[in-house]
């Protein structure tokens, strides 16, 4: 078939169908999961939390435990704690460490990205000398940023008439991705004021907006920013 569209009623939708509709518009959205140990053993634990890998939802309700495997080198190995999508696995996605090779110079092993196979997404980092019995806390590297939805309130002043306001504080923390900000006036004060842009591009560690307006009365705006995280 040359031609399909997905999901509709009465068609099946395959999942690496659905993960490929999903990707079209699902940041990689993450919370919790951190990454971390405590010295009781040759292990790393990951808390609970919630993430989305390449289209597909993936929760954890418990700290969950990790194997790290024997370093019999001489050299030392940076292990990589991924959240694993694997279509032949149950359940599809899982926590999974993923070893790396000893070395006087080790590096974190590259991460698997096949968009209708296996799919890697990056967690923490883990420092193994040779002969570890134990892991500490500083030999692991948390490398989760969490993504998620953020909403702000801001009363600002506006001139009566037309105009812009070149660089509206969104009282929105920085983030190291970009997100989608919608926005909106808010009825309380009341202000008639008309928004010229209601969707725009927030740059990483941005916080500023330029916002466009007409039909406004003197005094105070409130302006409601909903920011959604983006992929790209």
């Amino acid at each position: 078939m040359a031609q399909d569209a997905y999901p509709v009623p009465g068609r099946a939708v395959t999942l690496p169908e659905f993960r490929a509709y999903a990707r079209s518009y699902a940041a990689e959205v993450t919370t919790g999961l951190e990454v971390f140990a405590d010295s009781t053993g040759r292990h790393v634990k990951v808390r609970a939390g919630s993430s989305t890998v390449d289209g597909v939802f993936f929760t954890s309700s418990a700290i969950e435990t990790l194997a790290i495997e024997p370093n019999t080198s001489g050299n030392t190995r940076i292990d990589s704690v991924v959240l694993r999508l694997d279509p032949a696995a149950t359940p599809v996605v899982q926590l999974k460490v993923k070893p790396g090779v000893p070395s006087a110079s080790p590096v974190e092993p590259a991460l698997e990205r096949d968009p209708g196979g296996v799919w890697e997404v990056l967690r923490g980092a883990v420092t193994v000398p040779p002969g570890a019995v134990t892991i500490s806390a500083t030999q692991v590297a948390n490398r989760v940023v969490e993504r998620k939805i953020e909403t702000t309130s801001v009363v600002h002043i506006l001139p009566s008439g037309g105009g812009w306001l070149w660089a509206v504080n969104t009282w929105l923390k920085p983030t190291p991705y970009p997100r989608a900000i919608i926005l909106s006036n808010g009825d309380v004060p009341a202000n008639p004021a008309q928004l010229e842009l209601s969707t725009m591009i927030l740059e990483p560690n941005k916080t500023t907006v330029a916002v466009g307006y007409t039909r406004a009365s003197a005094g105070m705006c409130r302006f409601n920013f909903i920011a959604i995280p983006l992929t790209f």
